[in-house]
């Protein structure tokens, strides 16, 4: 099943060392604005947790129009 998303967002916090990890991981993601990283500490990253009940970060989330999901195993073909 292919999703039509609008963003992929990875949500961080800034004493999260594997989200450290992971960003580096992904820099070539996020400099070509494939993914964009959001702190769970901004109004939006807080926003975002409350609406999935958020239990960790590190964690990749795609939204759809103002729904967000988990990414999960299916392929996700971004808008553009």
């Amino acid at each position: 099943m292919i999703s039509m998303v609008d963003e992929v967002l990875f949500i961080t916090s800034k004493n999260c060392p594997f989200c450290a990890m992971v960003r580096r991981a992904w820099k070539p993601l996020f400099d070509q604005g494939i993914v964009r990283e959001v702190r769970v500490e901004t109004k939006e990253g807080l926003e975002i947790a409350r609406k999935l009940n958020l239990e960790y970060v590190p964690a990749c989330v795609i939204k759809v129009g103002d729904k967000y999901k988990f990414c999960d195993g299916d392929n996700i073909h971004i808008k553009r």
